[in-house]
């Protein structure tokens, strides 16, 4: 059983989701906001010049090894070319992320 402090909590915060989402309800039946699907995404990534800059974004943060990224930098023209032709095959597969539990010592 919730104390009575936690109710008025979630009251307050269902009533002020429901206020906004039956504004944005409001915005959307008087067409001011439209959704629209985007198709073809894919291949939009393929092109080299994206991948260019996601490779520059990614590395300017998510830097630890220096030397990997000199080594690839070293390479540069042709592994992204290679990053461009396993795309454009289909042939990516991403890996599973690796889930572990970070537990505290006792004390």
């Amino acid at each position: 059983m919730l104390s009575y402090k936690k109710d008025i909590i979630s009251k307050k915060k269902y009533e002020s989701i429901s206020k906004h989402l039956l504004e944005i309800k409001k915005l959307f039946m008087d067409g001011l906001i439209q959704m629209k699907r985007v198709n073809n995404t894919y291949y939009k990534i393929c092109d080299i010049d994206v991948i260019m800059n996601m490779y520059d974004k990614v590395t300017k943060t998510n830097t630890r090894n220096k030397y990997k990224i000199e080594k690839f930098n070293n390479f540069y023209s042709i592994n992204i070319v290679k990053i461009k032709d396993i795309l454009s095959s289909k042939k990516y597969i991403p890996i599973r992320y690796n889930i572990f539990l970070i537990r505290e010592h006792k004390v």
